[in-house]
């Protein structure tokens, strides 16, 4: 009787294993060779491999999907790479096996789970030091920003009811019909502006944790929806850094306080995203028109699929900002470490990096990121440490520039290491990179220069002996040249 028992206990053991154990998930980019109607075809037919490679996936438990959930379908530059979650890790491995040999696939990732860049601090302090070091107060006198200039923050959402953000919050006018009692223009269960998401007025909840552990009392991360609200703290942090309102009598003052903020949430309750939920993100702010996109957040793992989501992004002339992280490591760290992406460390009020900033080669400049008083849910407030608070200084200030004229993405890039404080060694150096935030200077340049190394390429890599570099250099005193050096 007793071993019957326990046989029994192992089964129910045996079962709740199984049904929390997390699934398996990667990522596949086809050739250009393969098609959209063909990519579509193996997804619902779930023959994604060549004929000599698929047999055995049709006996496997597994699914597919376009990247994001099918935001990417229509994107020619992503329309080839494919979700696949399989529910267990043998599935997985014998799909490596295969996949490995298709002379049609560019490439296969394991998708990453990424996190936010910050460490909370209790401490408190009486005004904002960094806006003073920064010199916003005489860059205001310049320009506020306008309010058609959109930061899209991706993160774990923002409290939209905060006092010093309610203004703030992008509402999307494509979405203003009535329901059939012609009431509540915001929310009718219509797609009024046909962008593929129902009623959303403020912004999108791209949440889709796959595998966790149902928990009603666990917060809103189990499906895509509407209502981006914070349960973190951490977006309505870097909004109030970014863009919280000013003049109102009320808390903090934002770097671009007459800009609008794009309301996306990417993160769980616990600060966690998945790959597909931060691309989709940031695909969706792309199609809704922000400028500059902020990711305080990151993962130490080089990613093919957010190096391509964040290219498209690149190329479609926005503004792309990013935490180093919080590891005092030189390695890359993603997506601040892809070479579109303007990465930001973390400074002190005495100048000084802090000590657990991430740096090395692809930092591009520091900014406050110590101390810094923010916007915290339910109406309050906070101080925060971290790069996650440096990366919004920064994204501010290029919304800031972008209000006085309309550089290009790489302009807005050049302006911002140029018109620096150099706080470390002379020049550019590991641990600051181009300098400290200087927004007053920011917004004073008019015409900026840029110097762009055409080759080699971030992960270009080559047998011989020698190298070709290859660099275009930009002025408003000179005529474009371009350099070539040979080593």
């Amino acid at each position: 009787m007793k071993f019957r028992a326990l046989l029994f206990l192992l089964l129910i053991f045996t079962l709740i294993s199984n049904s929390i154990a997390q699934n398996e998930t990667y990522f596949i980019k086809f050739k250009n060779s393969i098609s959209k109607f063909e990519v579509e075809e193996r997804i619902n037919q779930k023959e994604i491999l060549s004929a000599s490679n698929s047999a055995f996936l049709k006996t496997q438990n597994f699914t597919a999907n376009h990247l994001a959930k099918g935001v990417a379908k229509d994107i020619d530059e992503l329309s080839r790479i494919v979700k696949l979650t399989f529910s267990s890790v043998q599935q997985a491995e014998n799909f490596l096996t295969s996949a490995s040999s298709d002379p049609l696939i560019e490439y296969v990732q394991k998708g990453n789970i990424y996190q936010v860049d910050y460490t909370p601090n209790d401490s408190l302090v009486s005004e904002q030091w960094a806006l003073n070091k920064i010199q916003a107060f005489d860059a205001w006198d310049i320009t506020l920003g306008s309010d058609t200039i959109l930061i899209g923050i991706i993160d774990t959402g923002i409290d939209y009811d905060h006092i010093d953000l309610t203004s703030k919050i992008y509402n999307n006018p494509g979405e203003m019909g009535l329901d059939n009692f012609g009431r509540d223009k915001r929310f009718n269960n219509i797609d009024d502006d046909g962008n593929g998401f129902i009623d959303d007025f403020m912004g999108w909840d791209f949440t889709d944790r796959v595998g966790f552990p149902f928990d009603s009392t666990g917060g809103d991360y189990l499906g895509w929806d509407n209502n981006p609200k914070d349960e973190n703290n951490h977006g309505t942090y870097i909004a109030g850094i970014a863009g919280a309102s000013t003049n109102n009598l009320y808390g903090v003052a934002g770097t671009a306080p007459g800009s609008k903020l794009m309301n996306i949430r990417a993160f769980d309750p616990n600060g966690y995203g998945e790959e597909d939920d931060v691309a989709a993100a940031i695909l969706y702010a792309v199609r809704m028109g922000a400028k500059v996109i902020n990711m305080s957040f990151g993962d130490n793992a080089f990613s093919f699929v957010l190096r391509d989501v964040i290219r498209y992004a690149y190329s479609r002339g926005v503004v792309l900002v990013a935490s180093s992280g919080n590891t005092t490591s030189s390695a890359p760290h993603y997506p601040s470490g892809y070479s579109e992406v303007i990465c930001v460390g973390n400074s002190t009020s005495d100048d000084f990096i802090a000590g657990n900033s991430n740096f090395g080669s692809t930092i591009d400049l520091v900014a406050p990121g110590s101390l810094i008083m923010t916007t915290a849910k339910d109406n309050n407030y906070a101080i925060i440490s971290g790069t996650s608070a440096s990366a919004p200084f920064v994204s501010g200030a290029a919304a800031l520039i972008l209000s006085l004229e309309n550089f290009s993405n790489e302009e807005i890039k050049q302006i911002l290491k140029s018109t620096t404080d150099d706080i470390d060694k002379p020049g550019w150096d590991l641990k600051s990179g181009a300098g400290r935030l200087n927004l007053f200077r920011a917004v004073k340049v008019i015409a900026p220069s840029k110097i762009k190394i055409n080759n080699p390429t971030q992960d270009f890599a080559t047998f011989t002996n020698n190298l070709e570099i290859n660099a275009t250099v930009l002025s408003p005193y000179f005529t474009k040249y371009d350099l070539y050096y040979g080593i």
